[in-house]
Formats: C-alpha cells, structure tokens, sequence
C-alpha cells in the first residue's frame, strides 16, 4: 500500500495532479495507490485513487480541523490491510507533518517508510519552523521509529537541508514535462518581428505578471511584442488591441501547442518565493526549446547560469528592467545562446523524464 498525503493540492493550473499521475505510474508494481487530499478536490473530477477527505485549511484553522485531518489519515492508515505501507508526502505545512505522526501513533500500525517530500527552503527558513521542523522529526524517527526518507526537486532545497539540518535529499526529476516531440529551437520565421511573450497559468500574486505586463504595455520599446496573458490581468493593465488574453484554462493540449507557438515565456516569478523552490513551467519551457526570461536570484536563474545562460534573469522590479528586458530580446537573437540553450534542453531531456523519475524514486524505496 502507498499512500500519497497532499493537504494543498493545486487543482486546475498547478502541477500537482500531474505529478501524483506520474508517481502512481512510477509505483505500478504497487497494488494500491491512493492520494488523500482535501475535499475542495471533490470539484476537480479526479480519478478515483483520489480521496478527497482532508479538511480544508484556512489561515483561521483551528483545533477541530486538526483533529479531523489526524482522524482521517488514522483511519485511512488502518485501512490499508496489506502488509506494508508507506506513506508519502508533500505539498503540506509543519502541522500536518506533526499530525502525521500523531495519526500514525494512533493507528498502532507499522509503517514501512515515510517519504517526505520538500520543495522550497521556506517551509523551515525560520526559528519556529526550525524547531516545528525538528519537533516533528524527532516524534516520528526517535519515539515513533518511522523509516523517514527525504527527497526534493531542487538541487537548492537538497543543498540547503544538509547544511541546515543535516538531512541528505535524494533530488528528483519533474517528470510530467511532455514536449519531447519538439525538434527545432525557437527559429522565428522574421528573426527580425515582434515577440510572442506568454505568461502561462493563473495569475497568481508570487508570479508577478502584473509587474511583467505592466513594464512591457507601458514601453513604447517593449510593447512592439504580443503578450499572451491570463485574463484576470485585464482589470490591472486593461484591454489592449493586440495583446491576446486567455479567457479560461487551457486543456493540456491547447497549452502544449500555446507553449510551442510563442517564442519567449515570461516567468518574472518573485525571487523569495522562488529562490530555492523549482517551477515545472521552467522545466516545460526549456524541454519545448522555448526562451524563458525569469527573475534574478531565484531557483531559475541558479539553473539558467548553470548553463552560462545568465543573460535570460533580470530585476524586474528595479528601475532598470525596462533596459534590461529590451537588451534580452535583442540578445535572443544570438545564434551562441540557441547553442547554449540546446545544450541545457538535451540535459533536462535526459533527467526530467518518466523513466528517470521512476527509477530513482523507486532507489528511495530500498535505502
């Protein structure tokens, strides 16, 4: 039995129902495989391994719900009758790391290993999460003497948890990334024309494309390039003639060819948010052979100078980002980054796989 445990699953425009798919296809030697996740999913017409049972979590969260999230993972724990379990989680905040190990506790039942899955620093970057974070680790290993497993996708995140912690995390692949039929590398039939620039997914206020559509419709240099953009950004910078809005979410398919039209995708991400936690967009964009321009000090930028591919960050919030978004457009054009660029894409295409993915989450179940 494996249990997937994801208390903030991101529904339409996130990457967390792909990546449970891809994790169920990793573990299909596993019998049972379920995701138990809040019952906000129950509007999401997930397949049925979902179990929408977790209760949803606001800022004024209280006793009850914690008690009810504990209930619901004992209770699922002691369902799963087959010999091993093991617990997966990710997506969740110190509390329901806490409440984990009280619903294991309370189950009276062996649990084979629990991996814990962590993406971003900010989860433990501060004293009382630190002490949350060690509480937490010291229940389930010490007292509790639960075979815990760390893993993370961002080489970041895995640097950042040894120095911090001590705790090595085996870092993986994002493995729901389908642009591998794409050949051919952002080679524009007008080398010459305005650039197509899509802000992918929801707006949402950590991806600042507010700031990003801003800068660009306010530049009489800039603005000669299209935006495609959400369209709950038409309140902020209004309608514009030529700039494409998209009026709902794009299936999987219209946002795969989205991507393999535009020639730059626009991730001017905030940089704290964002310094350690990866962006399967970023990933998607790279694997299309798609130019991503995103935000200096931040996780992206980390992997753009990786590949001496510096000049794709930019400070989009300083004075100077018009001038420096204006000199990365024309730099696009240098056939020396479409080489650096083919270099990093057959990279990615050899690590963010299925296959990859599978075979190493697959190692954190025999360590």
């Amino acid at each position: 039995m494996f249990i997937s445990i994801c208390p903030f699953l991101k529904g339409i425009g996130g990457h967390d129902i792909p990546y449970q798919e891809s994790l169920r296809l990793a573990l299909n030697e596993v019998l049972q495989f379920k995701v138990l996740t809040t019952i906000a999913a129950k509007n999401l017409k997930l397949p049925n391994f979902y179990l929408a049972l977790l209760p949803i979590y606001t800022a004024k969260t209280n006793v009850l719900y914690w008690c009810r999230y504990i209930l619901v993972v004992r209770k699922e724990i002691i369902n799963s009758m087959m010999p091993k379990c093991t617990l997966f989680i990710e997506s969740f905040g110190l509390g329901h790391l806490l409440g984990l190990g009280m619903a294991i506790m309370l189950s009276n039942r062996r649990i084979d290993r629990l991996i814990i899955l962590i993406r971003t620093n900010l989860i433990v970057n501060k004293f009382p999460k630190i002490i949350a974070f060690k509480v937490a680790l010291f229940f389930l290993i010490e007292i509790l003497r639960v075979k815990v497993v760390f893993a993370t996708d961002s080489m970041l995140v895995s640097n950042f948890l040894n120095k911090k912690f001590q705790i090595k995390a085996t870092v993986l692949p994002i493995p729901h990334a389908n642009f591998q039929r794409q050949q051919q590398l952002n080679e524009k039939s007008d080398p010459n024309g305005p650039m197509a620039c899509w802000m992918p997914g929801l707006s949402r206020p950590e991806k600042n494309y507010e700031l990003a559509a801003k800068l660009i419709i306010s530049s009489s240099k800039l603005n000669q390039n299209t935006l495609w953009m959400p369209s709950s950004l038409k309140k902020e910078v209004g309608i514009q003639g030529k700039h494409i809005y998209f009026d709902t979410a794009l299936s999987e398919e219209e946002y795969q060819n989205t991507l393999l039209k535009c020639d730059v995708v626009l991730l001017p991400y905030d940089s704290q948010v964002y310094e350690m936690a990866t962006s399967g967009i970023f990933i998607e964009c790279i694997i299309a052979g798609k130019y991503p321009i995103t935000s200096k000090n931040s996780w992206m930028s980390f992997e753009l100078a990786r590949h001496e591919l510096d000049e794709l960050s930019i400070s989009w919030n300083e004075p100077k980002a018009e001038s420096e978004l204006d000199k990365t457009f024309k730099m696009l054009k240098d056939k020396s980054l479409l080489f650096k660029m083919q270099k990093m894409r057959e990279e990615y295409l050899g690590f963010h796989n299925h296959n990859e993915f599978k075979k190493i989450f697959n190692s954190l179940l025999e360590i």
